[in-house]
């Protein structure tokens, strides 16, 4: 079995890093939505996500509203002050 589980890996990192780029890219340069192929249609979606929030983005909007000694003061509220949360987890201890 792991031979096929690793042969399965290198075929989803083909998939996802070589062909839908190109696939894609050809679906959006013209235009087409959906795609009719001998084993089935594909369908090129859209899907906006937003960016993750690092402290190098919150230092730079701060920036631009408040004085550069007010964004630092304020980065340093915020990154001192965070609350702490405590999670516990359950694990299988090998003997």
């Amino acid at each position: 079995m792991p031979v096929i589980e690793k042969q399965i890996r290198e075929l989803k990192v083909q998939r996802n890093k070589k062909l839908e780029p190109k696939i894609t890219g050809f679906m959006r340069s013209f235009n087409i939505t959906d795609l009719n192929t001998d084993v089935g249609k594909l369908r090129c979606n859209e899907r906006n996500t937003k960016a993750t929030v690092s402290k190098k983005s919150i230092q730079e909007s701060l920036q631009k509203v408040l004085s550069q000694q007010q964004a630092g003061e304020a980065m340093d509220e915020i990154y001192l002050n965070r609350q702490v949360i405590t999670k516990y987890t359950l694990s299988r201890v090998k003997k």
